[in-house]
C-alpha cells in the first residue's frame, strides 16, 4: 500500500479544518483544506483505541481506501494517501 503515515500530536498542522460533514459508529467527517495546495477535501478520523479493537478496523478502511483511490469511478471520494496517527488523548 502506498501512503504516507505519519504522527501527530493534537491539531494537524498540514490541514485546516473547515467544517464538519457528517459521523458514524467509527468516526467522523470533516471539510479540510490541506495548507500546500489549499485543495478542499474530507478528512475521516478515526478511532484506533488498541484496547478497544478497532486497530484492525482502521486497517481495513485503510485498505478499502487505497483499493478504491484506484478506480476510475468519478462518483467515489479519491485517498489522498495521507495518514496520520494523533498521539493526545
Amino acid at each position: 500500500m502506498a501512503y504516507n503515515m505519519r504522527q501527530i500530536n493534537g491539531t494537524d498542522p498540514d490541514y485546516q479544518v473547515l467544517g464538519g460533514i457528517g459521523s458514524g459508529s467509527f468516526g467522523v467527517v470533516t471539510k479540510v483544506r490541506r495548507l500546500r495546495d489549499r485543495k478542499i477535501m474530507a478528512c475521516k478520523h478515526l478511532s484506533s483505541d488498541p484496547a478497544a479493537g478497532n486497530v484492525s478496523h482502521v486497517q481495513r478502511e485503510l485498505e478499502i481506501a487505497f483499493k478504491l483511490s484506484r478506480s476510475n469511478n468519478r462518483y467515489l471520494a479519491k485517498f489522498s494517501g495521507d495518514v496520520a496517527f494523533n498521539t493526545s488523548p
